[in-house]
């Protein structure tokens, strides 16, 4: 029922032999240098846990997941070479709950397909070559079971939609309530333990941060860090009491970070990185943005404009003032000097 190989130093192709023993439950190679193409034979049985991870495979995954695939629930090529497309035929693998593809060459489009899956928890796609959009009306995303996705440094475009992953499963009704420190993680399995946990960070998505992210009540970890989104952080973020983790640093952010527990405690490095984002964590003050001038000051000191116009005023009064004083002067000395002597004399 078990093969434990992972962890050794063990080379060349996978061996052919582990063919007479495709029924078993689980075959875990991971963590070695086997080299070649992933094998048919593994694929196509009626493994439930299939971890190559950490070696040296390349090719593409076989297009052959049938009906005899439909008993996997774990499959785990990441960390290898393997290029092309992720094959559509895994809609066949009914119930699976984990596929990671991370670390690898493969070239495509966002799997949309893949909301088919009924039992699906756990989307990684970290660190290949996907790109295009990551939504689509054409392709309502449903995924009732998803508690984890990892879709980060790819090359996705485009903006965040309001509604995207907001259609995520309810907790069942017996983590309600329960206490943090005795709660279990959402999904568990052989070396997998996973919360539900959000990680889209370095692709080159646009836009705002969807408010509506506030109805993922139970969401604990958000990476949206190394994008170009813009706008404020949506100050509904606040709310989520279960969030333990979030980085939204290097993107184009502005405005005062929503302050809460969960917000307030994180590191400063998960808001660094936004030339317009301001208090705390981060020591940047928002103040500056909004400091009124004192009321004093608008006495003291009239703005420019209105002190030219001012002395223009005293200078065209002042001016023809002086002139027709010393006329009027000039005359009474002319006619009346012993008058002029009394009127001025020290």
């Amino acid at each position: 029922m078990f093969l434990y190989m992972a962890n050794n130093m063990l080379k060349g192709e996978v061996p052919k032999w582990l063919w007479s023993i495709a029924n078993s439950g689980v075959i875990d190679l991971a963590h070695n240098n086997f080299s070649g193409s992933v094998p048919r034979c593994l694929i196509n049985s009626t493994v439930e846990y299939l971890d190559l991870r950490n070696n040296n495979l390349i090719g593409k995954l076989p297009d052959i997941f049938d009906t005899r695939s439909s008993l996997i629930r774990i499959l785990d090529v990441s960390h290898n070479q393997i290029a092309g497309k992720l094959p559509m035929s895994l809609t066949n693998c009914t119930n699976l709950e984990v596929i990671n593809v991370e670390s690898n060459r493969i070239v495509d489009l966002f799997p949309f397909w893949l909301k088919d899956l009924p039992k699906l928890k756990v989307v990684v796609l970290r660190s290949n070559m996907f790109h295009g959009p990551i939504y689509s009306h054409q392709h309502p995303l449903s995924f009732p079971q998803l508690r984890m996705v990892d879709i980060s440094r790819n090359k996705f475009t485009g903006r965040l939609p309001h509604d995207y992953f907001v259609t995520w499963s309810t907790p069942h009704e017996s983590m309600i309530g329960t206490p943090r420190e005795a709660r279990e993680p959402l999904y568990i399995g052989d070396d997998y333990s996973y919360r539900k946990d959000s990680r889209i960070y370095y692709n080159d998505f646009t836009g705002h941060i969807p408010s509506s992210w506030a109805n993922l009540t139970r969401l604990e970890s958000l990476d949206l860090s190394g994008n170009q989104l813009s706008g404020k952080i949506p100050h509904e973020l606040a709310s989520l009491s279960f969030l333990e983790y979030i980085n939204v640093s290097h993107n184009k952010l502005s405005g005062q970070i929503p302050q809460s527990t969960q917000l307030g405690g994180q590191p400063k490095s998960s808001f660094e990185g936004n030339l317009n984002l301001c208090g705390l964590p981060l020591q940047e003050s928002c103040f500056r943005y909004h400091t009124p001038s004192a009321p004093e000051e608008h006495h003291l000191k009239p703005p420019k404009r209105e002190q030219v116009l001012n002395w223009k005023a005293v200078a065209m009064g002042y001016g023809p003032g002086v002139l027709f004083g010393l006329v009027i002067g000039q005359v009474l000395y002319s006619y009346k000097p012993v008058l002029f002597y009394k009127l001025f004399r020290l």
